[in-house]
């Protein structure tokens, strides 16, 4: 079956009634989920964050961009807006250091 002119908001639980001459049944509940119509091509931090790695073998391993426009990343020695983090950190869209993960600052 194709569903056609659907968006994320059709997402949800959905049952069907299927009928004929016979008489008709209700199907157990289904989840429907809606896949984005497009993916961004890139992301990427805002270069003025000014997000870098400090020492030799220093980086960030793990990034995820919240929908905000901060970030949580995991990383070793790195500095974002001249404020040294280590660990699980969280950056706010402003590229200041966020609250609420406590890392390691030097």
């Amino acid at each position: 079956m194709t569903l056609t002119g659907l968006s994320r908001t059709n997402a949800d639980f959905y049952d069907v009634v299927v009928s004929d001459g016979n008489g008709s049944t209700v199907s157990a509940l289904a989840q429907l989920t809606v896949a984005p119509s497009a993916y961004p091509g890139l992301v990427a931090m805002n270069p003025a964050w000014a997000v870098r790695a400090e020492l030799l073998g220093s980086g960030i391993y793990a990034i995820y961009a919240a929908p905000d426009g901060s970030f949580y990343a995991a990383g070793t020695p790195t500095v974002a807006n001249s404020t040294s983090l280590s660990g699980v950190f969280h950056v706010l869209a402003n590229g200041t250091p966020g609250h609420g993960i406590r890392s390691a600052t030097h």
